[in-house]
């Protein structure tokens, strides 16, 4: 049985539109987080400079993926694979022309994941967390902390 594969569009489609200056971005996540099972926020930190101007709010995620030794998960279904982690750049097909967020892989890999990089480590999983988990967000939303 094959593994699927994902694809970003080429050429996102992006939506413009004005909050209310009382409107704070958090309070907008948190509308986000009750209405969703899963969703994130990417907040940028610091001075409002060119590389923390942006902050992302993406939701409800197209594919779920799940990683742990020798199986790779999605959306509920369980695939015998040799290393998750390889497995997972090889579906992923993130050809995106925007140089904005244009959706993608947001997740974590966990101290677990070293597995996958260095064989020979022998870490022992954790019961509660998988060694690495991932949401594909096509959809989302941008704030732009200058405009």
């Amino acid at each position: 049985m094959s593994i699927p594969k994902f694809q970003i569009p080429k050429k996102p489609f992006y939506s413009y539109l004005e909050l209310p200056k009382e409107l704070e971005f958090w309070e907008l996540f948190r509308s986000f987080e009750k209405q969703f099972d899963t969703c994130f926020l990417l907040e940028s930190a610091g001075e409002n400079q060119y590389d923390s101007r942006y902050s992302v709010i993406g939701f409800d995620p197209k594919h779920t993926i799940i990683g742990n030794i020798g199986t790779l998960e999605i959306d509920g279904k369980s695939y015998s694979v040799e290393n998750p982690y390889y497995e997972l750049r090889n579906i992923a097909n993130f050809d995106s022309l925007s140089i904005s967020y244009a959706g993608g892989l947001v997740g974590y890999l966990s101290y677990n994941s070293m597995q996958f990089f260095e064989p020979k480590l022998k870490i022992t999983s954790h019961p509660d967390f998988p060694a690495m988990e991932f949401g594909l967000y096509l959809d989302g939303l941008i704030y732009d902390k200058f405009t």
